[in-house]
């Protein structure tokens, strides 16, 4: 699989959860709630999973920082215990991505520029 393939692949993945999450949402509106057997909430699920798998770690990590998609995964994953922790997993990973960066900057930070002395 080429790297432009690869992409087109993960942003089809990504169009997907998109979708699922905007038919969750309208569902939701006309109907005024959204029971957990329906089938775009086993959708949506089967296209977490599909890119899970796929190991969209970064990508699926930052589909989760939009507020309203965060915000929904957070009330679904209230009363669907899979839904919970796939949320819970992804909140873990930006916790642990961000403690990984603020590391690597540490060696940066602490450098200090010592006074020429002369011989």
């Amino acid at each position: 699989m080429g790297s432009s393939t690869d992409e087109e692949f993960k942003e089809k993945l990504l169009w997907n959860v998109k979708r699922e999450v905007k038919q969750i949402m309208e569902e939701a509106v006309t109907k005024k709630f959204v029971h957990e057997d329906s089938s775009h909430i086993i959708g949506l699920c089967s296209t977490i999973e599909a890119c899970l798998s796929h190991l969209l770690k970064r990508r699926a990590a930052g589909f989760l920082r939009s507020d309203k998609i965060a915000a929904l995964f957070t009330k679904i994953g209230k009363v669907n215990a899979t839904a919970g922790e796939v949320c819970r997993k992804v909140q873990e990973q930006l916790a642990q991505q961000a403690e990984v960066t603020r590391y690597r900057l540490i060696p940066f930070m602490t450098f200090e520029l010592l006074p020429l002395t002369p011989d």
